[in-house]
């Protein structure tokens, strides 16, 4: 186990695993890393290529923003979430947004609240095609990389279009959108969208039956029923500070939710 960079545990002796005398293997990948996107510390043990455990530094990626936005206004603000997840800009920029509106007791017109979800909604598809396609090249399969980023580029066509930007997009602030859509929106999204039905196919032929695909991912990081359900009530306990165990926070939980 490390904390920050001290080693607190020396995990390289733990016991060696198996018959032919091979132990354990620790190495630290990042936190500058071209695999560690941000700047992501991970101390890893392995033995061979399986990942027997993995320690988080989760230091690295602070950057002050917090801080630095003290002497921010609201809508300077949004700036700075763009580059939170870039992957997800107007995401990010509609929960600050809605933060302060709900603190203002503003709300919005209808059809800069239809514009923020249009604008969450291609934000997603285009960080999932990113993901996939990034996914199945870190496998070792590269031509998924190029079809998903094919469909993903057209997203940053039309947003590029309204927005002005490609990647942070600044455009959701307080009290609404920054100006209304591009004339063209309407109808290059419903382009994208039957051109995006008639892709996926594509996708499942390309990674979801790829026989190195699937070697390199099934039986990989399962997590039981037992495990998923014992490590949510853990995280329910630690937001409300109770003690683990607490049913009554898990009801809580359930009825705010």
């Amino acid at each position: 186990m490390y904390r920050q960079t001290e080693i607190v545990s020396d995990v390289t002796q733990l016991p060696p695993l198996g018959g032919g005398g091979a132990g354990y293997f620790t190495i630290n990948v990042g936190p500058q890393h071209p695999a560690t996107h941000g700047v992501l510390h991970l101390v890893i043990t392995l033995n061979g290529e399986t990942i027997i455990n993995i320690e988080p530094h989760l230091g690295y990626i602070h950057r002050s923003i917090e801080k630095m936005c003290e002497s921010l206004t609201y809508r300077q603000f949004i700036y700075v979430t763009s580059r939170m997840d870039y992957l997800s800009a107007h995401i990010n920029n509609h929960a600050c947004a809605l933060c302060v509106e709900k603190g203002m007791q503003i709300e919005i017109p209808a059809r800069a609240q239809v514009i923020r979800v249009l604008m969450d909604e291609l934000t997603r598809i285009a960080s999932h095609e990113l993901w996939w396609g990034a996914m199945a090249m870190d496998v070792g399969a590269f031509t998924p990389f190029f079809h998903a980023f094919r469909e993903r580029e057209t997203i940053n066509d039309i947003m590029e279009e309204t927005c002005g930007a490609r990647l942070t997009m600044n455009y959701m602030v307080p009290g609404g959108v920054m100006h209304d859509l591009h004339p063209n929106f309407q109808k290059r999204v419903k382009s994208f969208l039957e051109l995006y039905k008639s892709k996926v196919h594509e996708y499942d032929e390309l990674v979801t039956g790829n026989i190195i695909f699937q070697n390199r991912m099934k039986g990989v990081g399962v997590i039981s029923a037992e495990d998923g359900i014992r490590n949510s009530r853990r995280f329910i306990c630690k937001i409300y500070g109770a003690a683990e165990g607490d049913e009554s926070i898990y009801s809580h939980y359930r009825t705010v939710n």
